[in-house]
């Protein structure tokens, strides 16, 4: 069935349909001003949903040590970087997975893990990757996360609590945008099911109660007789300096 659009009606429902959905093909952005640039704060990943990509085992160069920690320095903070850009941002349980899948080694201990974090810091400090609590990740991860179906990760990957918030609010403002007006709880129940998560549990709720207030207090989303509907800066990338954003790794 082709859509209408005749009268004003019409025109501002062409312009939702464009500026909802931006060819990722142009160069323009007249309708979604900064759009195709680098975002400068949080801003959602409009395009298509894509598959959860794990790193590969063998990528990161990691077997054949027999020990852990007989792994040199600069090759375990390559492959911490290499997970990073391919996963991130990711929880800290996530990534202690792959790099212990590639050295082979079944059991994160005490020192392994102190290791791993160690090693984090480090290159956080650099300015390589950022820290958020228990995820890493690339500024631009934190900034403009992937909207990416986690029914294709791993099975051990495939835990809410590995989603960053960052993310989580690309999945609310993804449902909201699809569906408003949309109840927060349905909001909730429809984003989680887009992304592979079938069931809004009670800890479900939980999780995703911060990731919606930060939305709501930037004016991404806003309430309106208890619904939830696109919020005044919806459709804004901000463009301040970096260097304004350079504490700001949740995704705020």
């Amino acid at each position: 069935m082709m859509r209408s659009y005749g009268g004003f009606d019409g025109v501002i429902a062409l312009y939702e349909e464009l500026v909802t959905a931006p060819d990722q093909a142009a160069t323009g952005d007249a309708l979604y001003p900064g759009w195709n640039q680098p975002a400068q704060a949080w801003a959602p990943d409009l395009g298509a949903i894509t598959p959860y990509v794990a790193v590969s085992p063998e990528t990161l160069a990691l077997d054949g040590f027999g020990d852990f920690h007989a792994i040199p320095e600069d090759r375990l903070k390559a492959a911490i970087e290499r997970t990073v850009a391919v996963e991130g941002p990711l929880h800290f349980e996530v990534l202690a997975d792959r790099l212990l899948n590639a050295a082979d080694v079944g059991r994160l201990g005490r020192r392994i893990r102190e290791r791993i974090q160690a090693i984090l810091d480090a290159l956080a400090q650099a300015g390589r990757l950022e820290q958020a609590g228990p995820f890493a990740g690339t500024l631009a991860q934190y900034r403009q996360p992937r909207y990416r179906d986690w029914s294709e990760a791993p099975e051990k990957t495939r835990v809410l609590d590995y989603v960053s918030d960052a993310e989580l609010k690309t999945v609310l403002f993804r449902a909201v945008l699809a569906n408003a007006p949309v109840a927060p709880e349905q909001a909730m129940n429809d984003g989680l099911a887009a992304i592979g998560f079938p069931r809004l549990t009670e800890a479900a709720q939980t999780r995703l109660a911060e990731p919606l207030n930060a939305l709501c207090a930037a004016e991404c989303l806003e309430t309106k007789t208890d619904v939830l509907h696109p919020g005044r800066q919806a459709f804004q990338r901000r463009r301040e300096s970096p260097e304004r954003h350079s504490d700001d790794h949740s995704g705020n």
